[in-house]
C-alpha cells in the first residue's frame, strides 16, 4: 500500500496539480472514492476490518491506474516501474516477514510493535543489499550532516 499511496501522490500532486490538471486529478480521486465505498460495503461483509483493507488497496490501485491513463503520454509506465521495482521487492520481503511474525506471536500489542520494527528493518536492508540508489543517497547525506556537526 506504501507503493501505491507512494505512486498516487507523485503522479497526482506532484505532476497533475502543478500542470494544472485539476480536473483529471479529481477524476482520479472520486473515481477512486467510489471503488472504496463499494468494495468496502461487499468486503467488510465477508471480511471485516481485512476487507477494509483490501478494499482500500484496491481502490488506491484504481486512482493510479487513472492517472497512469491520464498521463501515458507524459509519463511512461515501464520507466515507473523500473524505478520502483526495489520499492516492490522490499515491500514483499517486510510483508512476510510481518505475516510469520503475526503468525508466531499471538499477543497483538507485542506482535504489532515486532511487525512494525522488524518490517521497517528487513525493508531498508533489503533496500541496501539491492543497492538502491535513493538509499545510498540518504545515507550520504545523513553523513555528510553528522561530519558537519562534529566539525563545528
Amino acid at each position: 500500500i506504501i507503493i501505491a499511496i507512494s505512486l498516487s501522490n507523485a503522479i497526482g500532486n506532484q505532476y497533475l496539480l502543478p500542470t494544472k490538471k485539476q480536473k483529471e486529478f479529481t477524476i482520479s480521486v472520486t473515481l477512486g472514492a467510489i471503488v472504496n465505498f463499494i468494495l468496502n460495503i461487499i468486503f467488510i461483509n465477508l471480511w471485516k476490518s481485512i476487507g477494509a483493507s483490501i478494499a482500500t488497496v484496491m481502490a488506491e490501485c484504481t486512482v493510479i491506474g487513472i492517472q497512469f491513463y491520464l498521463v501515458r503520454k507524459e509519463i511512461k509506465f515501464i520507466d515507473v516501474v523500473k524505478i520502483g521495482k526495489n520499492y516492490f521487492i522490499a515491500s514483499i520481503g517486510m510483508f512476510i516477514v510481518s505475516m510469520l511474525l503475526n503468525i508466531l506471536i499471538r499477543s497483538n500489542l507485542i506482535s504489532i510493535v515486532l511487525q512494525v520494527s522488524c518490517g521497517a528493518i528487513i525493508y531498508f536492508l533489503i533496500l541496501i543489499l539491492l543497492k538502491d540508489k535513493m538509499i545510498y543517497e540518504g545515507i550520504q547525506l545523513i553523513k555528510s550532516k553528522f561530519n558537519y556537526k562534529l566539525k563545528r
